[in-house]
Formats: structure tokens, sequence, C-alpha cells
């Protein structure tokens, strides 16, 4: 997320011709230990049409650390053809970054802090 306020695509799922209950979470870290507010937005999107979105803000803190913010959507969406449906962010850190494993005591949960899932309903 080399800019700031400029969404990038984290998570993804390309969906069939359905209505999906869509669930995720995305996590991003301020790209270095300083005394920061980080503030992020999110949003389930293909492109064109967002289905669902949020932001979540961490203060500055009195000692140095990375920020981290993490931020859950859930949407129902209905598509009609095959569409790949993006698990976006944006932060106001520049070089902030999605990331996959929690920063801190993620060791024993690899590829658990973004992610998303469908499940189709009609």
């Amino acid at each position: 997320m080399t800019v700031a306020n400029t969404f990038y695509n984290g998570p993804s799922l390309s969906l069939a011709a359905g209505t999906y209950f869509v669930s995720g979470t995305i996590t991003v870290t301020a790209p270095t230990q300083v005394k920061i507010e980080q503030r992020v937005t999110a949003k389930f999107y293909n492109g064109t049409t967002t289905w669902a979105s949020s932001e979540s803000e961490t203060s500055p803190a009195t000692s140095n650390f990375n920020a981290v913010t993490t931020i859950s959507l859930h949407a129902i969406i209905t598509v009609g053809t095959l569409t790949t449906v993006y698990f976006g962010a944006a932060a106001l850190q520049a070089s902030s970054i999605i990331v996959a494993t929690v920063p801190d005591n993620g060791t024993n949960a690899t590829n658990t802090a973004s992610g998303m899932v469908a499940l189709k309903i009609a």
C-alpha cells in the first residue's frame, strides 16, 4: 500500500452467478514503529460496485509501535455472472501493509489475519 488513501486489493473471491452471504476480515499494519494515528477504510467491491464498507482508527500511542487496524465486513452480494469480489483497504499512512499473519504473537496463526468466505444462499 505504497500510496496513502489509495485502495489496494487484499483477499478476493470469484463468485459464480447467484446470491451469497460474504464475510471477511482485513488487518492492516502501519509501516514502522512510530507514534502515529492509523486510519483504515475497507470495502467489498469489484471495481464498479461497492457492497459494504467501514472505517477504523487507532489513536496515537505514547510509545513507538506498529499501529494495527482490523476491520470485519459482511454483505449479501448478488451477481449475474462470474465476478471477482475484492476486500480492499486504503490507509492514512503510506507504505502500510495488508497482513496475512498478525504481527504480534502470530506464529501459530499463519495466514489468518486477512481473508474472506462466501456462502451461496440462492
